[in-house]
């Protein structure tokens, strides 16, 4: 039963609950034993893990229960905050900022007060339930076909794994011509399946809408990403009154289809000269009169710029390699990375706005990138497929290896990786701000309890600079090559 209580002067709340795994027994804990609790919620990882320690005096839950350690023990929390808080995410329309989970315990450790066992502490090691649930060995002989993405829903309503239809996308990977189908290896697991179809799952998001044939050539214009396949704890509307969010798999270009940020952090904000920065965030869609529930001072700000080490491993140009079927002969095709920003910038970079105009995109080429730099793609599929895993791959990489930022804030349980935040300027821009200020996509965002006090560090990517920076406008297309440091 869900009690409240003050964590960082806030009322919230909460409920800690173990069920062993014949779901007869449970054990409820109050907030004031729980010592600490660690959640990490990460857009590339679907399957969240967590760690809780909590008060175990004179060893009371092996009284009251016994835990199998086998998988099947549950560890379930939600933290709600009431009061001010929900009432002034209300009033600007925002979701149940609710922070809930269910895990299986994977792991546990005991630490044993030398003074009194009044103070033994017990610490679990927490694992996804929709893990677990495809941590089964595939059974030997499995074989599937057809779309990745009906690979991927075949499964997951094979295991009862919530997923919303309406935000689930096929993709344009055929798996379905002899000899090409996935056979399992007998070592794999549903889990290991999964991430394996995710890697190699591309759509053709080209404007006009048209798909090339799953063996044929891709059409001049078409432009293939990544899919990505994440966990939305706010999704809660479906069919099962106990649905505790559903799982979203879309081409990576959705995310940035209807940029709608979350809350505003702000830096400079005791500056002695108010001003308007001019890379401040200007009007997008969705974000005419778009009101914030939290505004708050940009605290414990690291920016990181990806360097030499970073664009000559991932801003390079790539080879495809593979059989070609139509010539009858291994091939390889190049995939070009000038050719491949223009595309690129059109999807996560264009619809951004700021202040004074247009943003640039933040990928530095100078000739020698963009001519004589090559990373070799050789997968087990036709040359055409490999081709538009590698456009897929290199997209991807243009867009999560580039500007990063990590903030640590006071706790909010309505952060969620794969949001958008606003960092936003109150004084005349300064060169760093080109890049500091902006919208940016989180990433990861950590949860992190700890007795009453409550914290966040969130990490997220940004694609581009703003106007306001004296240099701005000469950060693409480097004149100056350094071949010997680049090879």
């Amino acid at each position: 039963m869900a009690q409240e209580y003050i964590i960082n002067g806030n009322r919230f709340e909460c409920e800690f609950k173990i069920t062993n795994a014949d779901g007869d027994k449970s054990v409820d804990f109050t907030k004031s034993a729980i010592k600490s609790l660690d959640l990490t919620e990460n857009i590339f990882e679907p399957f969240q893990h967590a760690t809780i320690t909590f008060s175990n005096p004179f060893d009371f839950l092996e009284s009251e229960m016994l835990t199998r350690g086998d998988g099947s023990d549950l560890f379930e929390f939600s933290i709600k905050p009431t009061g001010d808080l929900v009432q002034a995410a209300a009033e600007v329309g925002d979701t149940d900022p609710t922070l809930k989970y269910k895990f299986v315990i994977a792991d546990e450790q005991n630490s044993t007060s030398k003074e009194s066992r009044n103070n033994n502490l017990k610490t679990y090691t927490l694992l996804d339930q929709n893990y677990w649930k495809l941590n089964q060995p595939i059974p030997y002989g499995t074989r599937y076909r057809g779309k990745i993405g009906d690979i991927l829903k075949e499964i997951f309503k094979e295991k009862k794994i919530e997923i919303n239809e309406e935000k689930w996308e096929s993709g344009d990977h055929f798996i379905d011509i002899f000899p090409e189908h996935i056979l399992p290896a007998s070592s794999f697991r549903y889990s290991d399946l999964v991430k394996y179809l995710i890697r190699y799952n591309y759509n053709n998001v080209s404007s006009g809408g048209q798909q090339s044939s799953p063996q044929g050539n891709p059409s001049e214009g078409d432009t293939y990403v990544r899919s990505m396949l994440i966990w939305d704890r706010s999704d809660t509307d479906g069919d099962d009154a106990d649905r505790d969010g559903a799982y979203h798999f879309q081409p990576l270009n959705k995310l940035y289809e209807n940029i709608e940020s979350t809350e505003a952090f702000i830096i400079g904000d005791m500056s002695s000269k108010y001003a308007t920065n001019a890379n401040n965030p200007g009007q997008m869609r969705d974000r005419e009169n778009k009101t914030f529930a939290y505004k708050s001072e940009a605290h414990n700000t690291d920016l990181t710029t990806p360097m030499l080490t970073y664009s000559n491993e991932y801003f390079i140009n790539f080879i495809a390699s593979g059989y070609d079927p139509e010539l009858g002969q291994h091939g390889l095709r190049e995939i070009r990375i000038e050719e491949v920003k223009e595309k690129w910038k059109a999807m996560f970079v264009d619809p951004f706005k700021t202040l004074e105009g247009e943003p640039d995109p933040f990928l530095p080429l100078n000739e020698e990138k963009k001519q004589r730099l090559f990373k070799t793609f050789s997968f087990p599929f036709s040359l055409n497929k490999v081709a538009k895993i590698a456009e897929a791959q290199m997209i991807s990489d243009l867009t999560f290896y580039n500007l990063e930022l990590a903030m640590t804030q006071i706790g909010d349980t309505k952060r969620t990786a794969g949001k958008f935040i606003d960092v936003m300027g109150m004084a005349n821009a300064v060169d760093v701000d080109a890049k500091l200020i902006g919208t940016w996509l989180v990433t990861k965002c950590h949860h992190q309890f700890s007795h009453d006090n409550y914290f966040n560090t969130i990490q997220c990517v940004k694609t581009y600079v703003g106007p306001g920076g004296q240099y701005s406008n000469s950060i693409d297309n480097v004149k100056n090559d350094c071949p010997k440091l680049l090879n």
